[in-house]
């Protein structure tokens, strides 16, 4: 996907970002904000990944670079896997779809992020869209390596994925409340069953 995106400044980089208190949700507010220009950076990078393996390896250095020294091994891998997933629902890959049907697609997209789009063009709606999943990837990474010691790799990523989603995509209900049922049963024993987890004896 070629793109002119260096020294791009949309209107939406008013927006008033997301804090440490929460998501944004509702229509954003014009309040001014510092451009955040690392994400946007990574947005353009995950736009011009192709959906497919492309797409997996910038994941993978993604949580490499942001998730040190967590970064290697079985949790990282699962954490990537549930990225990938949750692209399939905000980052917008496909190109084909007609502009009403992109339309439709960005709505769905902005309220797994907890906000609206309403009022940018299509170009800006999709470059919001990646910008806010970049910083998603890049917090879950940091995430993974606060991850409760003694959690198998794969409530470890849960839990990094889950107290990501909390703060930046509350539409991302397979992890949202995975981060404080994760903590809560830490101590116990567990065996994996396919994508999740059950505690024998918590």
């Amino acid at each position: 996907m070629n793109r002119m995106l260096l020294g791009y400044s949309p209107d939406f980089d008013l927006f008033e970002d997301t804090d440490a208190a929460g998501p944004a949700t509702g229509r954003a507010s014009r309040k001014a904000v510092v451009f955040d220009t690392e994400s946007a950076g990574l947005a353009a990078e995950l736009l011009n990944a192709a959906d497919g393996p492309h797409l997996a390896a910038t994941l993978r250095r993604l949580v490499r670079v942001h998730a040190a020294p967590a970064a290697v091994g079985p949790a990282a891998a699962e954490l990537v896997a549930l990225l990938r997933g949750a692209a399939r629902q905000a980052l917008p890959l496909v190109t084909a779809a007609t502009a009403r049907q992109a339309g439709t697609t960005y709505k769905r997209m902005g309220r797994f992020f907890g906000i609206e789009l309403e009022g940018l063009t299509p170009e800006d709606q999709e470059f919001e869209l990646a910008r806010r999943f970049a910083q998603l990837v890049r917090e879950a990474a940091r995430q993974l390596a606060r991850a409760p010691a003694g959690l198998p790799p794969a409530a470890a990523a849960r839990w990094a994925a889950g107290r990501a989603a909390r703060r930046l995509a509350p539409g991302w209900t397979q992890v949202r409340d995975a981060a404080g049922a994760a903590t809560s049963t830490s101590a116990g024993r567990w065996v994996r069953h396919g994508a999740g987890v059950t505690v024998l004896n918590p």
